[in-house]
């Protein structure tokens, strides 16, 4: 295990695994209840009319997130109430251990807020609050605008500790920096509720502008001779477009349906210049203007000749390209838990089990995770995935640091089931066969973690 210190230094890769983990976006699933129901409040369940959930009828239906119903479980009766989606308060802390890990990422503590607020059609917020890394949207449709918004957005990459990338495994210490990035959203765009109708169910499309700023300085392990990029501010425009049709289950996983998105990113940095080694490794004109488009779309679905909700198929593509991308304006790829469809602001996160969290900035990338699901009881999930990857990340090629065409594969299990306290508890097992680690290839990570509204 990493020592407090390694951690401290490796704030960066926290930081990115509280927005990154699927399961922090999770958080407003567990609707168990620990209490045993009592007299009258089955009888205003029957009043109610909570639909009895049968869980030996073989027309067993999974309940769906927001859905109340009333069951029997251990010989007692159990009771959950409808609960109003439209508001979300919730926070999640766990672990994620890396064996063997890149040098100094062994261990990483993850913990984050999530806010989601739809009170009415016409306005929509949602935030992932972790610190060093933020993420919130606003957007709002004003009287006789009809499905078309104006919308807000706002992301800060703030870590208050230096950063080395990770090598094949290995810190670059020459090129340790302190570094960060401030992200303002104006946009204009258009939103509607999709079927089958719960309120994530949205396709949204927004054109913004983006001005930011980027700061940059050496790190104390760097390389003398090493010049930091200066400070600049950053112009830009993005496209986005997200699409969510899926249902979701008690646990807020995906149980039937289709999502699929994308974004169009260009950025300029105005004060930009030749840095690196001698001052000459990153030349200015290669990334002083940059272009990036990633897409995803993901799926679940029974699983075919087997006519039960609690057997699920589920699937997954990211893919995206660029071009002039840097280790500042990439898209980062690293491990964690696949989103596979958890909430409506997750499903665009691209991740590849095994690795370490945000361990890659490839310019090209496609990545195909596939799921097999089990439901032996309404709020309990067994999984058995499987990942395949293509990307061209940095790579040691004969001591020069060039990208290099890579193929990764990984497999794992995952368990996700109501805990204590009404929340829920996530463990997840992933063996990625080529990542490199200690110039062998094989690495596994284990993440687990505790989610709960409150």
């Amino acid at each position: 295990m990493a020592s407090y210190d390694l951690i401290t230094r490796q704030f960066y890769p926290l930081s990115i695994t509280l927005f990154g983990l699927l399961c922090f976006n999770s958080s407003a699933m567990a609707q168990q209840t620990e209490a045993i129901a009592s007299d009258d409040a089955i009888q205003s369940a029957i009043e109610q009319e909570l639909p009895y959930l049968d869980r030996d009828s073989k027309n067993y239906k999974t309940p769906l997130a927001g859905e109340g119903f009333r069951t029997e479980f251990l010989g007692e009766e159990i009771i959950v109430d409808p609960r109003d989606r439209t508001s979300v308060n919730a926070w999640m802390l766990g672990l994620q251990y890396n064996t063997p890990g890149p040098d100094d990422r062994d261990i990483f503590p993850i913990g984050s807020l999530y806010f989601w607020r739809q009170p009415e059609q016409s306005k929509l917020f949602y935030a992932n609050i972790a610190g060093a890394y933020n993420d919130l949207f606003y957007g709002e449709q004003l009287p006789d605008w009809g499905d078309f918004q104006y919308a807000l957005a706002f992301r800060n990459f703030t870590p208050p500790t230096a950063m080395s990338e990770a090598v094949d495994g290995r810190r670059v210490l020459d090129e340790e920096m302190y570094w960060g990035r401030l992200q303002w959203d104006i946009g204009l765009g258009y939103r509607t509720q999709v079927d089958p109708g719960y309120n994530d169910n949205i396709f949204m499309a927004n054109l913004y502008f983006e001005p930011g700023f980027l700061y940059f300085s050496k790190g104390g392990e760097a390389a003398d001779n090493l010049l930091a990029p200066r400070d600049t501010v950053e112009l830009g425009s993005r496209l986005e477009v997200k699409y969510d049709g899926l249902k979701r289950n008690v646990l807020w996983l995906a149980h039937e349906g289709f999502a699929a998105g994308g974004n169009l990113v260009y950025g300029h940095r105005v004060n930009w210049r030749d840095w690196g080694l001698d001052g000459n490794q990153y030349r200015a004109n290669d990334s002083r203007d940059h272009l990036r488009f990633d897409a995803y779309a993901l799926g679940a679905t029974g699983v075919p000749f087997i006519d039960s909700d609690r057997h699920r198929l589920l699937g997954s593509v990211h893919g995206g390209t660029g071009a002039n991308l840097d280790r500042f304006s990439a898209q980062r790829i690293g491990g964690g838990v696949n989103p596979m469809g958890w909430d409506f602001a997750s499903t665009a996160m691209p991740v590849l089990p095994g690795a370490s969290v945000w361990e890659y900035y490839p310019e090209h990338y496609l990545i195909g995770n596939a799921e097999y699901r089990w439901e032996p009881i309404f709020f309990s999930y067994f999984s058995l995935h499987g990942t395949a990857g293509w990307l061209n990340p940095v790579r040691n090629i004969g001591g020069e640091f060039k990208r290099k065409e890579t193929f990764y594969s990984a497999v794992g299990g995952r368990l996700a089931t109501g805990f204590l306290g009404e929340s829920m508890l996530v463990v997840d097992v992933t063996h990625n066969f080529n990542v490199l680690r200690d110039d062998e290839r094989g690495g596994s990570d284990i993440t687990f973690f505790v989610v709960k509204e409150f």
